[in-house]
C-alpha cells in the first residue's frame, strides 16, 4: 500500500513538472551573470579599494605618530696590569623610550594631499563605471547576437527543408518528362547552397555562444525576447548634452585634472616650512656592574670586587620642530613640472637646454669676482633662462 502511494506521488510530481513551462533566460539574468562573473570588474574594484587606502594614508598624516624604542647593551672587558693582576669590567645597559610627534602647521600640504587623494578616488570610480558599462554592453550584445544567430539557423534549416521539397518535386516531374535534367541540377545546386549557408549559420551560432559564455560565464539556454529599449534623447544635440554631463570618461578626465591641480599646489606648499610638536619619555636602566675584579693566576683577590646596580633614570622632553627646505641643485621647483602639461615642460626644457655652472648656485656674498664674471657670461649666453637665474643663481 505504501509503495503504491509513493508511486502515485512520483507520477503526479512528474506530470506537474512536465506541465510547468520551462523558464527562459531573460536579458536581466544575463546582465546579473555578467556583473557577477566579470574578472575585469573584480580587477578594477580592487584598484578602487587601493585608491581608498591612499586617502586613509593621507588622513593619517594629520594624526600623531607614536614610536616605541627599546635598546639593550651588554659589555665586558679585561685589562692586564703591570703587577700581573687582571682587572675585568662588566656592564649591562637598557633604554626604553616613547616618542610622539604631530604636525601642527604645514601650509596646507597635508590637506591638499587628502583632497588630491579624494579626487583620485572619484576618478577611479568613474573609470569603474566605464568598465561596468563596457561589461554590461558586452552582455547585451552577446544576448542579442545569440538570439539573432538562433533565428538565422532556424531560417536556414527551414530553407534547406523547403529546397529539399522542391528538389524532390523536380525529380518527380523529371521522371514524368515535364522538366529537363538541367532543372533538376539547378534544384540540387540550390539545395547545396542552402546547406552551406546552414553550416555557416551554425558556425556563427557557435561563435555567438562562446562570446555569450565569455561575457556571462555560462552557455545560453532558452533565451526570452528582450524587453523594449528605454527611451533616449529626442535629438542629437540633447544626446550630446547628456553625454557631456554624465559620460564616465569625461567625468574621469575632469577629476584627474582637479587632482593634478591639487598636486601642483601641494608641490608649491612643499617649498615652505612646517612646524611639528614632539614629546619623548625615556627610561635608562643600568644593570649589574663589576669593576676591579682581580686575580693572579688561580688566586682571587676579593678586596678588588665591587658590584653596583643603579636605579632607573626617567627623563621627559617636549618641543617644537621647524623644518624648512633649502634651495638645492636642482631646486625644489622641479617638483612642480611633472603635474603640468607636456607643452609647458617641453618649453622649459628648451629654455634650459644649457645647464648653469655649479658655481652659479652659490650666494652673492661668497662668490668671488671671477665667479661673478663667469655667471654674467653664462646669463648673456642663455638669455632664455634669465628669470630662472635671477631666482636661483648667484
Amino acid at each position: 500500500m505504501l509503495r503504491t502511494a509513493r508511486n502515485l506521488v512520483m507520477s503526479v510530481s512528474l506530470i506537474v513538472g512536465a506541465a510547468l513551462p520551462v523558464s527562459a533566460e531573460t536579458l536581466a539574468d544575463a546582465l546579473i551573470a555578467a556583473y557577477r562573473n566579470s574578472n575585469l570588474l573584480a580587477q578594477n574594484q580592487a584598484v578602487l579599494r587601493a585608491a581608498d587606502e591612499n586617502v586613509a594614508e593621507a588622513v593619517a598624516s594629520l594624526r600623531p605618530v607614536v614610536a616605541f624604542v627599546a635598546d639593550g647593551q651588554y659589555g665586558y672587558s679585561e685589562e692586564l696590569l703591570d703587577s700581573g693582576i687582571t682587572v675585568s669590567a662588566e656592564d649591562l645597559f637598557a633604554n626604553y623610550s616613547v616618542t610622539a610627534q604631530m604636525t601642527l602647521f604645514d601650509f596646507g600640504r597635508t590637506q591638499l594631499a587628502i583632497e588630491a587623494a579624494k579626487e583620485t578616488v572619484l576618478a577611479t570610480r568613474e573609470a569603474l563605471i566605464s568598465i561596468e558599462q563596457q561589461v554590461l554592453l558586452s552582455a547585451v550584445s552577446a544576448f542579442v547576437n545569440v538570439r539573432l544567430q538562433q533565428e538565422i539557423v532556424s531560417l536556414r534549416e527551414n530553407n534547406v527543408r523547403v529546397i529539399g521539397e522542391q528538389l524532390r518535386a523536380a525529380q518527380d516531374r523529371f521522371e514524368v518528362g515535364e522538366v529537363t535534367r538541367t532543372d533538376v541540377a539547378q534544384a540540387e545546386a540550390r539545395l547545396a547552397q542552402a546547406r552551406a549557408n546552414l553550416v555557416v549559420a551554425q558556425g556563427d551560432l557557435a561563435i555567438a555562444r562562446e562570446n555569450y559564455r565569455a561575457a556571462t560565464g555560462s552557455y545560453p539556454g532558452a533565451l526570452s525576447a528582450p524587453p523594449a529599449p528605454p527611451r533616449t534623447a529626442d535629438t542629437l544635440d540633447a544626446a550630446r548634452s547628456v553625454a557631456l554631463r554624465t559620460h564616465p570618461s569625461i567625468r574621469q578626465a575632469q577629476r584627474e585634472v582637479k587632482a593634478a591641480e591639487l598636486n601642483v599646489a601641494r608641490a608649491r606648499a612643499n617649498l615652505k616650512p612646517s612646524i611639528a610638536a614632539q614629546a619623548q619619555l625615556s627610561v635608562d636602566q643600568d644593570g649589574l656592574q663589576e669593576n676591579g675584579f682581580g686575580r693572579t693566576g688561580m688566586q682571587v683577590l676579593p678586596g678588588l670586587n665591587s658590584a653596583a646596580s643603579r636605579w632607573p633614570r626617567m627623563s621627559a622632553r617636549s618641543g617644537a620642530i621647524l623644518t624648512s627646505p633649502m634651495p638645492a641643485s636642482p631646486p625644489p621647483n622641479s617638483r612642480l613640472r611633472p603635474p603640468r602639461s607636456p607643452l609647458t615642460v617641453c618649453a622649459k626644457r628648451q629654455a634650459l637646454a644649457h645647464a648653469p655652472p655649479l658655481m652659479c648656485w652659490m650666494p652673492n656674498r661668497i662668490c668671488s669676482m671671477p665667479v661673478l664674471r663667469a655667471c654674467r657670461r653664462w646669463r648673456s649666453a642663455t638669455s632664455a633662462s634669465i628669470s630662472f637665474c635671477r631666482r636661483w643663481a648667484c
